[in-house]
């Protein structure tokens, strides 16, 4: 009988750590569980907020954005290219504005060095830097804050990525606007291909 009550005894110590091992595994699994719920939510809330464009709230520039489009929209429709150069870098940037409002391109540009050879300052071959088609979606809209049209563009490339950037003007042959890449900055005219 003292045999049997003793591995009874050390039947219940095992139990009793099995059981908090079992604990402390479901504690583990649940609070996996919790951080995996988070970075779910976090990642679907990412993804439903990058797809949007900007929401213009306030009545008048509604309104403003509505007579933009009227006037613009169609103008701004078609093939635009432009090309800029200097001595040692040249850009040329290309646009296809879809009725739709969707658009495709591609960015080139290319750079080059002065070097000294033999005492004598000797420019390089040009360097491809960057050589990339865009696609994404466009649309013109009125900031009234800022006091300016705005020319939004949604693409998939890093190199403009989500840009607002200004809209001057457009006509049958010319569309400027500011230009969207960091590399070449300021008022920038597209002509019409």
């Amino acid at each position: 009988m003292k045999k049997w009550a003793y591995s009874f005894a050390r039947l219940g110590k095992l139990c009793y750590i099995c059981n908090i091992i079992a604990n402390y595994f479901k504690l583990i699994l649940l609070m996996f569980m919790k951080i995996l719920a988070y970075v779910l939510f976090a990642f679907s809330t990412l993804l439903a907020s990058c797809h949007r464009e900007p929401i213009v709230v306030n009545a008048d520039e509604i309104a403003a954005t509505k007579q933009l489009n009227e006037k613009y929209h169609d103008l701004i429709v078609g093939h635009w290219h432009h090309f800029s150069q200097t001595e040692l870098t040249e850009v040329t940037q290309e646009f296809v504005f879809k009725t739709d409002g969707t658009y495709t391109g591609h960015i080139l540009y290319r750079s080059r060095q002065q070097v000294m050879v033999g005492g004598k300052p000797v420019l390089t071959d040009w360097t491809k830097r960057i050589d990339e088609d865009l696609e994404g979606q466009w649309g013109l809209m009125y900031s009234k804050s800022q006091s300016r049209n705005l020319l939004h563009l949604n693409s998939k490339s890093h190199f403009i990525g989500v840009r607002v950037i200004e809209f001057f003007d457009a006509n049958q042959s010319k569309l400027i606007i500011e230009s969207p890449l960091v590399i070449e900055s300021g008022r920038i005219e597209f002509t019409r291909k």
